[in-house]
């Protein structure tokens, strides 16, 4: 196909493509919206707000034991 080139390995599997973004540009965004939207649905990327608090929480504390400072340490109750 015109704009489009395979790079395969010794054994001849495709392993990366170049594509012309001037002919193809709009189509590449079209691609990363899908991978994009395929990445979403098989990772899980919501983190709860309770464990993001707790990992703040214990970088404070690292960081304060670090430095010999007293370092609040927030909580919500």
């Amino acid at each position: 196909m015109e704009g489009i080139h395979f790079v395969e390995d010794g054994d001849g599997k495709k392993k990366a493509v170049l594509i012309d973004l001037e002919k193809y540009g709009e189509l590449l965004e079209d691609f990363f919206a899908v991978v994009i939207s395929e990445h979403r649905l098989t990772t899980e990327t919501a983190i709860p707000f309770e464990g993001v608090v707790a990992e703040i929480a214990a970088e404070r504390v690292e960081q304060a034991e670090r430095s010999n400072v007293s370092t609040p340490v927030y909580r919500r109750d």
